[in-house]
């Protein structure tokens, strides 16, 4: 058990190492990462925006 933890904090620690040398390439990870899931809830949301016009459209002409 002890050396799950020491394997777990050295894979920490170098994850940090590599945050830290590779700044603008963490930033950019993160702000494509960002930038998805706005899209993916994005389309999500306008897709059932559509799905409830048309169902009230169908409403409104009786079909």
């Amino acid at each position: 058990m002890r050396q799950f933890f020491r394997i777990l904090f050295e894979g920490a620690a170098q994850a940090w190492q590599q945050l830290m040398a590779n700044k603008l390439r963490s930033f950019l990870s993160l702000l494509g990462v960002t930038i998805g899931i706005f899209l993916y809830y994005r389309c999500k949301k306008c897709r059932e925006l559509a799905g409830r016009q048309h169902t009230e459209q169908h409403v409104q002409t009786g079909e």
